[in-house]
């Protein structure tokens, strides 16, 4: 081989080598890494960090809106019911009552709360004002079932209704 081969060679193989470091480079950076953000298989703790982050976004969120609501209505002078204008609490938006139980207050029934923070609400459902908040582990009296809700008695005397399904009767 002449000389001008070899050193065509020796250029080539430099190009060559140089390009195949660039494209793994490149092709290095395309691919996800095994349980990043990018992983379309991610791990179990990276999705409850993420829903967890979520969910605390909304909540605030969620509070946030019920104080707005509660400084509206006490705008209004009008406690019993969230305004109809703003969408909320419209009679196409109200459970019917399904199953009424009234019971005698002196029997003093409990229940005791599951979840971990439960709104306590001015009626038996979801669109009515929530008036306060219970943690998990109160106990609290109830004097009155409807639709699944029950109407309990808080410490400082007020009364509401808390969702069934987040309570247990003791």
């Amino acid at each position: 081989m002449t000389r001008s081969g070899i050193v065509i060679l020796i250029v080539a193989a430099v190009v060559f080598l140089s390009l195949g470091f660039v494209v793994g480079q490149v092709v290095q950076a395309m691919v996800n890494t095994p349980g990043s953000a990018n992983d379309p298989i991610v791990s179990q703790s990276f999705v409850e960090k993420l829903v967890g982050e979520k969910v605390a976004v909304l909540q605030t969120q969620i509070e946030s809106l019920q104080a707005e609501i509660s400084r509206l209505n006490d705008e209004l002078n009008n406690k019993d019911s969230l305004p109809v204008a703003a969408g909320v609490n419209s009679p196409a938006d109200q459970e019917e009552p399904d199953d009424t139980d009234a019971t005698d207050s002196s029997q003093k029934q409990q229940v005791q709360v599951t979840a971990g923070s439960v709104n306590v609400r001015r009626g038996p459902s979801t669109n009515t004002e929530a008036i306060d908040s219970v943690k998990k582990g109160e106990k609290l009296t109830w004097t009155e079932k409807q639709n699944g809700w029950y109407k309990v008695t808080l410490s400082n005397g007020a009364e509401g209704w808390i969702l069934g399904d987040l309570v247990t009767e003791i």
